[in-house]
């Protein structure tokens, strides 16, 4: 079983739109993966999305900080492939326990300023919990270089720490997908570009996960 953590002390960076949609794309393998996701956020944000979704898959369910390791280990016992966790904002109570159980932790990071500035607590963290993490640019406008500036910044900042090359754009189809209760993959046509970018990245994290 690998445990994929989407994870950032940034509120707002899009962490649960990211989580939805690797979840999504993972239970669509074709050799039938077993997805879990457990909602870790207090917002609990992927779980009003079931609210609207007709699917089953991926289940998502609510932990809290005495519940969260006990998911883990009952996933394990019956086979799931994969669990997708959606931790909350800044210093979560038991975050360390869930970092140093998870196989790659995804930091989604909005170009610009106030993101970079917050990551010095989230970048500690995946250090002090030896977990392996990749930054994740989320929310790229269509226009502009604050992207390439941010990757850049990101490498001096933490090197150690990979940035992937897949970038998710600030796309509106994104967040009318998950109003509707899918992932962007369900919702539009492969040939959109929000379904290409999700695809692209969710190959990438998948190829971290081996």
């Amino acid at each position: 079983m690998k445990v994929l953590t989407v994870f950032t002390s940034k509120g707002g960076s899009g962490k649960s739109t990211l989580a939805i949609h690797m979840a999504v794309l993972a239970s669509q393998q074709k050799r039938g993966n077993r997805v879990l996701m457990l909602d870790y956020d207090v917002q609990e944000s992927s779980t009003f999305w079931t609210r609207t979704r007709k699917a089953e898959n991926p289940p998502v369910l609510p932990a809290n900080a005495g519940s969260l390791v006990g998911y883990l280990d009952q996933a394990e016992e019956e086979g799931i492939d994969l669990v997708v966790v959606d931790m909350p904002p800044h210093s979560a109570i038991h975050a360390d326990l869930v970092l140093s159980r998870s196989d790659l932790v995804l930091v989604p990071v909005r170009p610009g300023a106030l993101d970079l500035w917050a990551l010095e607590t989230t970048v500690k963290a995946i250090n002090e919990n030896h977990a392996r993490g990749i930054f994740v640019l989320n929310q790229v406008p269509a226009r502009g270089t604050e992207a390439d500036e941010t990757e850049e910044v990101l490498a001096q900042m933490a090197p150690q720490i990979p940035v992937a090359k897949s970038r998710m754009g600030y796309r509106k189809p994104f967040s009318s997908a998950l109003t509707a209760g899918l992932a962007i993959t369900e919702f539009a046509s492969p040939r959109e570009k929000a379904a290409q970018e999700a695809t692209a990245l969710f190959k990438e994290i998948k190829r971290n996960l081996k």
